[in-house]
């Protein structure tokens, strides 16, 4: 009889350990699962924050080539400049529609979207103008080329500082005042324009008033407080404010 409750106890602690081992496996399948569907969100998360940070650098990247492009048509009077200034502008409201659609979910987004919106509508409005200033009849008309000026009548050589950090517009205008005997030193930056100020000696300063590491403003301000060095803005943006802004900072001609 012993022998017998013996073997139902073992029996009964058998079931009883072979359910706990059962249901630790389901545990133990269900935090597995749980984890995957978690990482699964975490991974579509990154990715969709990706699609986001990638939509607007290609927005902001595009309105700096519109601009860029828009600048050196105003330089130079050539209409290979105006489609790739067209084919970026254009992009902006394509670039502005994926935006709302990546971020539909985020009221916070879609309200600073909103904002936006504008706020481009104006920079570029600002972009044509100045381009119909240049040749009023027609935006795809092409300016005479520009007649060769007998080297009597060009103006005195200068020491020119160009900060501008649009490679193609840099070298264009390189290229242009080289033409009329100046004499150029290109940067890219505020940091290499305030160091090739202080190595070299300057007669003027033209600079972009739109900068990586800074701005034009600031720039001209600070040359011009130390080295009394007169200035030229570059920029694409002819808005009131702008102009304001230029003068204010000793630039003397916008």
């Amino acid at each position: 009889m012993n022998e017998s409750i013996t073997r139902e106890a073992v029996s009964k602690w058998a079931r009883v350990g072979f359910a706990l081992a059962f249901l630790a496996l389901l545990v133990s399948g269900w935090l597995s699962y749980d984890n995957i569907r978690r990482i699964g969100r975490n991974d579509a998360l990154i990715i969709h924050t990706h699609e986001v940070l990638d939509e607007i650098r290609d927005l902001l990247k595009n309105l700096a080539e519109a601009e860029a492009n828009q600048r050196n048509y105003l330089l130079t009077g050539e209409s290979g400049y105006l489609q790739p200034y067209l084919a970026a502008a254009s992009s902006a409201d394509h670039h502005l529609a994926r935006l709302r659609k990546l971020t539909v979910d985020n009221r916070l987004q879609q309200n600073r979207l909103t904002n936006l919106k504008p706020m481009i509508g104006r920079r570029l409005v600002s972009l044509r103008t100045a381009i119909g200033i240049r040749e009023p009849a027609e935006l795809c008309e092409v300016a005479p080329p520009t007649p060769v000026v007998p080297a009597a009548s060009l103006p005195a050589a200068r020491r020119i500082l160009l900060v501008e950090d649009h490679e193609q517009t840099r070298l264009t205008l390189v290229q242009l005042l080289e033409r009329r005997g100046h004499t150029v030193s290109a940067v890219g930056n505020i940091a290499a324009a305030k160091e090739a100020a202080a190595a070299g000696v300057f007669d003027l300063v033209i600079s972009d008033l739109g900068l990586p590491d800074g701005d034009g403003y600031e720039l001209m301000a600070e040359l011009s407080t130390a080295l009394r060095l007169p200035g030229i803005a570059l920029s694409g943006y002819g808005m009131d404010d702008d102009i304001a802004r230029s003068r204010k900072a000793v630039f003397s001609c916008t």
